[in-house]
């Protein structure tokens, strides 16, 4: 009993009498005994105890006790960096302050082994565990951690042991009735990685103390160390990570991490490059200032740089971009003093993956930045294809081949200038009548050019809108462009509904020996159109390198036979 005091209320008061196979509190009191009277009293001048007891089990058994005599009274040791259950004195060699932001609980693991760091394991337990809630007080305990300077006291008396728990052996608060005491939590003014422990409890049964002061304790993270990345409700990635790769930005004063799971058969390329080979890789970018910070994609966007790298269809989401856009969830990135982080990506992607990873350790380094190795880059092929806003392919043709005619007398609007015309040959080409000349299943890219012996073609215009230069794309598809042709602006049309050059276009065109390089792109909108805009939004790009072939259509050619060779 907690104190001698005289006649004991026993079907309110907390208290134990225990004598062979005869056993006697709260718990048993209604099942097992028929009755009992309890008194007790501790003269404390003259050290005298007087005792009486009488207890009648249901099961027939009897116990009296009387006792009126000298009490000798028993002095706790005093502890020094230490823990004591009961009589029981054990030596406190190491502390670690363990965070599962999972789980939402911060737990403090008392050990008698010195050099510990971690979580116990079967081979290493812990002593003593002491859990409570890390949303006990939100302003002390900071991602999973009490904060330095800060002070945490928990009156035993008060406090959910629901929540709030501490377990030595058999000793565990959760079990035990009537528990009452404190436990006081105190970090270092100037470093968060000190921390004093002062722990007083007792029940009916045991009684529980340490004492820890101001000492240096190890901190770590419950992690999965794993990686999921799911598609259409189907695990794509489901695997656990080797590492994760960092890059110090100085220049930005900024952090880059990699998270993926290299394919395990692929023998090459290793480091960071490897994670391209495991079908998804992400990548955060951090400001130094935003480390510990817990970024919400639904407010957090601008605020923070997530790149998830999907490799199967060369995509990349970014929530900034239409491909992410509309993206939930959090990541967050903690540095665990200078060579150790916690890193959870948690994210969702409507038009996308969904990916979870989680890792807790140390990392890899990388020297450079990390986007060019990780961005996934499409291997090249003569192609022609019409992306949606959201970044899917909402058509890809395949080119067979380009062939090309020159008119010095073009007109177009009423403007004049010599022009050369691409034809990009699909398999669709064939099939419709005219062949070539049929912008239905041939697109048609028209530049400004005059034709020269011995000189080439060089055209680049990042972009086409409020240039000078003269061109024109024709494609009549209706399934993905608003109109049929889309071309420079005239000196009327600028700025207004009669304009058919997009907001967004730019071309390339070069020579390379007997090859060319043609590369074209135009998002299919006009802002100057209005709401009476028929565009799509969609975007198209061609690319093509390789030789050109003869024109073989019915409209001028004034190109010579050598062009092609």
């Amino acid at each position: 009993m907690k104190k001698p005091h005289g006649e004991v209320d026993t079907a309110s008061e907390n208290f134990s009498v225990a004598y062979k196979d005869i056993s006697v509190n709260k718990l048993t009191l209604a099942t097992d005994v028929e009755k009992i009277q309890l008194s007790t009293r501790l003269l404390e001048l003259s050290n005298q105890f007087v005792l009486y007891l009488d207890v009648t089990m249901k099961s027939g058994k009897t116990l009296l006790a009387r006792y009126n005599n000298e009490c000798v009274q028993y002095k706790l040791p005093v502890l020094n960096n230490q823990y004591a259950l009961d009589d029981t004195v054990t030596k406190i060699g190491s502390i670690v302050e363990w965070a599962d932001l999972t789980a939402g609980t911060t737990t403090y693991y008392l050990y008698e082994a010195e050099g510990v760091t971690s979580a116990p394991t079967t081979e290493s337990p812990a002593g003593v565990t002491i859990q409570i809630p890390s949303d006990i007080d939100a302003e002390k305990i900071v991602n999973g951690r009490l904060t330095a300077g800060s002070t945490l006291e928990i009156d035993f008396s008060t406090a959910d042991l629901s929540k709030v728990s501490i377990q030595c052996g058999e000793f565990k608060t959760a079990e035990a009735e009537g528990t009452t005491g404190k436990l006081t939590l105190k970090k270092d003014r100037g470093d968060d990685a000190k921390l004093t422990v002062s722990l007083d409890i007792e029940n009916a049964d045991s009684r529980l103390r340490a004492d820890y002061d101001n000492n240096t304790i190890g901190v770590g993270y419950a992690s999965t160390n794993h990686m999921t990345v799911t598609v259409n409700e189907e695990a794509v990635v489901d695997a656990d990570l080797a590492t994760i790769y960092r890059f110090d930005n100085q220049y930005a004063a900024s952090y880059q991490f990699a998270l993926g799971v290299p394919d395990p058969d692929a023998e090459e390329p290793e480091g960071l490059a490897g994670l391209t080979t495991g079908g998804y890789a992400v990548q955060l970018n951090i400001a130094r200032s935003d480390m510990g910070k817990t970024f919400d994609l639904a407010t957090d966007t601008e605020k923070i740089g997530l790149f998830v790298y999907d490799y199967d269809t060369y995509t990349t989401y970014d929530p900034r971009m239409a491909s992410g856009k509309g993206a939930t969830g959090t990541v967050r990135a903690i540095a665990v003093g200078t060579a150790t982080y916690y890193v959870s990506v948690d994210v969702q992607f409507p038009t996308g993956p969904s990916v979870k990873a989680e890792w807790y350790g140390s990392f890899t380094r990388h020297d450079n930045d990390m986007t060019g190795v990780l961005t996934p880059v499409m291997p090249y092929k003569p192609q022609f294809v019409a992306y949606a806003e959201d970044g899917s392919v909402v058509n890809d043709w395949e080119i067979l081949e380009v062939q090309v005619r020159h008119d010095a007398k073009n007109s177009f609007q009423g403007n004049s200038f010599p022009a050369y015309f691409f034809y990009f040959v699909t398999p669709q080409t064939a099939g419709q009548v005219g062949g070539v000349d049929s912008p239905n299943g041939t697109p048609v890219l028209c530049v400004q050019g005059e034709y020269s012996e011995g000189e080439s073609l060089n055209v680049s215009v990042d972009k086409l809108l409020g240039s000078d230069f003269k061109w024109k794309f024709e494609m009549n598809n209706s399934d993905y462009l608003g109109y049929s042709q889309y071309y420079f602006d005239q000196s009327w049309s600028a700025g207004t509904s009669g304009s058919f050059c997009p907001d967004v276009a730019s071309v390339s065109i070069s020579k390379d020996g007997s090859g060319w390089n043609i590369e074209f792109s135009m998002k299919d909108y006009i802002s100057a159109k209005g709401p009476y805009s028929y565009c799509k939004k969609n975007t198209i790009y061609i690319q093509y390198k390789g030789k050109v072939k003869k024109y073989t259509g019915e409209k001028s050619n004034d190109l010579p036979d050598s062009f092609y060779e």
